[in-house]
């Protein structure tokens, strides 16, 4: 009796052991399969539309958003907010188009509205009309990416690019991150 019960106890032993030893090569298996997932995730989205220039990292928009202006008296006074369209603009509509601005749940029609990328550097000249974010200053922590969605964005001129190897680009005097800069896919209208 006394020796069924001690090789009861060490058969238990070793499954247990056995159940423990192939938890830990599952867990190696879903962990490495999770990482490969994550990283296929972020190559995604860096690569969402709008993004056709330099290296936007993770900090872009999601596929279908774009800038709108939420207030302002004209195109390059506005300030403008990530949306998603709701009615395009077309003659109907007078060239307004509805939007839905994403992270204020409301919708509003304005004329002046953009779809944009990340430009790459050589892209960029002195004078040229850009979007940029107005959390992306250079002194300022780096953003993530619904900072980057969530902020305003306002249309200015560069004024130097003496620090673009930086990663740095001055619009109206101040430095600002190149990520935080975002040309618009069509010329602007002014």
């Amino acid at each position: 009796m006394k020796r069924k019960m001690i090789a009861i106890c060490a058969l238990s032993v070793l499954t247990i052991l056995a159940v423990l030893t192939s938890c830990e090569s599952l867990e190696d298996a879903f962990g490495n399969t999770a990482d490969k997932a994550v990283s296929d995730s972020i190559s995604k989205t860096a690569t969402t539309s709008g993004s056709s220039g330099g290296d936007s990292g993770i900090l872009n928009f999601k596929d279908g958003e774009l800038l709108a202006a939420y207030e302002g008296s004209d195109w390059d006074k506005a300030n403008y907010l990530v949306v998603t369209t709701l009615t395009p603009a077309s003659e109907q509509t007078k060239n307004e188009g509805e939007f839905l601005y994403v992270y204020r749940g409301e919708s509003k029609w304005t004329p002046w509205f953009y779809e944009s990328y990340i430009p790459a550097s050589d892209e960029l000249s002195v004078g040229q009309w850009v979007l940029y974010c107005g959390n992306g200053l250079a002194h300022y922590s780096p953003m993530d990416r619904d900072s980057y969605r969530e902020a305003w964005w306002y249309v200015g001129r560069i004024t130097e690019l003496d620090e673009l190897y930086k990663g740095v680009v001055k619009i109206k005097g101040k430095a600002y991150r190149l990520e935080a800069v975002r040309l618009p896919a069509e010329p602007f209208e002014g």
